[in-house]
Formats: structure tokens, C-alpha cells, sequence
């Protein structure tokens, strides 16, 4: 990928703390609490390529994602798409922008509704944002179909989506998405519900789109081995902080951040006398609320010392990517 691809996503310091409840007393003292979901995160996306947002349940993944397309508003930072300032920006001026960028929903079973037909699904966009004339409706829509692989499309067009496999509803949710011609997509864990045969058809098939059309896609995933194949680099949360970061065969062959190793370490080989060490991570993720003044993953990580745990360490550029660990 050329370094004067346009950036489409510059993300600066964006924070998202959600307030926790709290009794009256502690509301007039000013003790509230917040559950820090995302927590002063920065990156860039780029026309044309595939960033990857990895990490366990709880991390932040879906909360940074909703923020890009602003259906949070986010507590603090800067969203900046194609040189202006979104964080900020009013409903009206949103809905404008979000013709251009779209996501794909985690569950095909309930982000279609039912009482609809395919052909209502896919063309309620156009109706909604009526950014194209009300002529080309049948032209998208048909056109939307055939690139997702669903023809002939006057036999899909009139079913419902209790008729379709869960891979054809997935389909049909990318159908929607791409009917508006946006140049940037979020796929939040797209192919997790599915089977492992219709997991990979979907991941080539959002290969193949965004070759095709050249978008900007954020892959959201809990899974490496899907990152690895799709993506071109990857971003690692946890508990709403990125800890590491860069050109994804350079992390995933060679990761810096204890928490990455971990991940790594699990993906299967499909070598079986090929031996990885396994890196365990005990317990589960804690809340982001009250946090320790160290470093967050310290209290599950198996190579902390001291200074883990009394000082919080900064994201530093190592050996071409970016880690967050006093072992660097």
C-alpha cells in the first residue's frame, strides 16, 4: 500500500467512559464512577486496507467502533474522517456522512427484520438517506445482490430472511451495507456465528469487496487467525487501552506485548508437529471501573514485576510497531 494513500479515520486520544450508578450521597460528594470502555486510544485507517480490532469480550472493540460512526458520543478526543473533526458534529451533519460509511452487525438472525423481504432489507437505506434517485433503487439493490453472491437475485429478492441459511443472511447484511456505496465499513465479528466452511466464504467475500471497491474496512474480532487472514494491520485492546499495534505478520510472527504473545500463542497450527508454547491468561477480564495505577494487564500477566504494578507504561514505537510493556 502507497504511504500517500488518503487516510480516512484519524483517531487522536478518544475516550468513552460510561458513568456507573451511584447513590445520591456519592453523586453530591463527587465520587461517581465510570467504566473506562475506551480509554485514550489512537490510530489511522486508510483508504483501501483492512485494520484489525482484537481482543477478549470486555475489551473495548465494539465501543471504539461505535464511536467512529458516532452511535456513541464519545466522553473525550478527536475523530477526525478525511480532515475534519466528527466528535463533535451535530445529527443532522452525521447522517449526511453516514452514507459513506456502514457496518456489519455481529448477528444475522436478529439485525434483519423479519417481516421484511430481502429486496425491503437492502433498499431501506436508499429510502432512508434518499441520497439517490428513487429510479435506481431496483438497479443498487440488484446490483448489491449479485455482489454478495446472491442470484439469481428476482428469486432472492422476494424471500424472507427466516428462508435463508445463516450465511445468506449474512450475506444479505453486507448487501445492505454496500447498496449505498460507502468507502468505509465496520464488520463487527461478522463470521463468528456462523460454521467454519460458511466463516470462510464470508472472509473471501469481504476480501474480494474490499479489493474490488477499494473501502476501508475495521474487522472486528476475538479471533487472530481471522485477523491474519483478512486484515492488513492489526490493533490489540485491553480493558479499552491499546497495547500493541502495527503491520499484522509483523505482530502476529513476532509480538512484543505479553498479551499479544498470549492470543498468539493460542491460534492453531495446522502443522500438527509444529510446537508453539501455549501462554496462559488466567482469570477473566476485569471491569473497567476503579482501575490500578499500573499497568491493566498486570494482574493476569505471568511476567509482571514491580514496576508493572506501580506505574502504567506509555505505547512505544519497537522494531517498526508500536507495544505498551516495561519488558520492551
Amino acid at each position: 500500500m502507497s504511504s500517500t494513500t488518503k487516510i480516512l479515520f484519524t483517531i487522536k486520544d478518544l475516550r468513552k467512559w460510561f458513568p456507573t450508578r451511584t447513590g445520591l450521597l456519592d453523586g453530591i460528594r463527587g465520587r461517581r464512577e465510570y467504566v473506562r470502555a475506551v480509554d485514550d486510544i489512537s490510530f489511522e485507517i486508510k483508504q483501501g486496507e483492512v485494520v484489525c480490532l482484537v481482543g477478549e469480550s470486555g475489551s473495548g472493540k465494539t465501543t471504539a467502533a461505535r464511536l467512529l460512526l458516532r452511535l456513541e458520543d464519545p466522553t473525550g478526543g478527536e475523530i477526525i474522517y478525511k480532515g475534519k473533526d466528527i466528535a463533535k458534529a451535530k445529527e443532522r451533519k452525521i447522517r449526511k456522512l453516514r452514507r459513506h460509511m456502514q457496518m456489519i452487525f455481529q448477528n444475522p438472525y436478529e439485525s434483519l427484520d423479519p417481516r421484511m423481504t430481502i429486496y425491503d432489507v437492502i433498499s431501506e437505506p436508499l429510502q432512508v438517506t434518499n441520497v439517490f434517485p428513487k429510479s435506481e433503487t431496483h438497479k443498487r439493490v440488484a446490483k448489491a445482490l449479485e455482489d454478495v453472491g446472491l442470484i439469481p437475485v428476482s428469486e432472492f429478492s422476494i424471500r424472507f430472511p427466516h428462508e435463508l441459511s445463516g450465511g445468506q443472511r449474512q450475506r444479505v447484511s453486507i448487501a445492505r451495507a454496500l447498496v449505498l456505496g460507502p468507502e468505509f465499513i465496520i464488520a463487527d465479528e461478522p463470521a463468528s456465528m456462523l460454521d467454519a466452511n460458511t466463516r470462510i466464504e464470508i472472509l473471501n467475500l469481504l476480501q474480494d469487496l474490499q479489493a474490488a471497491y477499494n473501502m476501508g474496512i475495521l474487522f472486528i474480532t476475538h479471533d487472530l487467525a481471522q485477523a491474519r487472514y483478512l486484515g492488513h494491520r492489526i490493533i490489540i485492546l485491553y480493558l479499552g487501552k491499546i497495547v500493541e499495534k502495527g503491520n499484522i505478520d509483523q505482530v502476529i510472527q513476532n509480538p512484543h506485548h505479553p498479551y499479544s504473545k498470549a492470543l498468539i500463542s493460542n491460534i492453531p497450527v495446522p502443522d500438527p508437529d509444529a510446537k508453539r508454547e501455549r501462554i496462559e491468561i488466567e482469570g477473566e477480564i476485569p471491569t473497567a471501573i476503579n482501575l490500578p495505577p499500573g499497568c491493566r494487564f498486570a494482574p493476569r500477566c505471568p511476567f509482571q514485576f514491580e514496576k508493572c504494578i506501580e506505574e502504567e507504561p506509555e505505547l512505544m514505537m519497537k522494531d517498526g510497531r508500536y507495544s505498551a510493556c516495561w519488558l520492551d
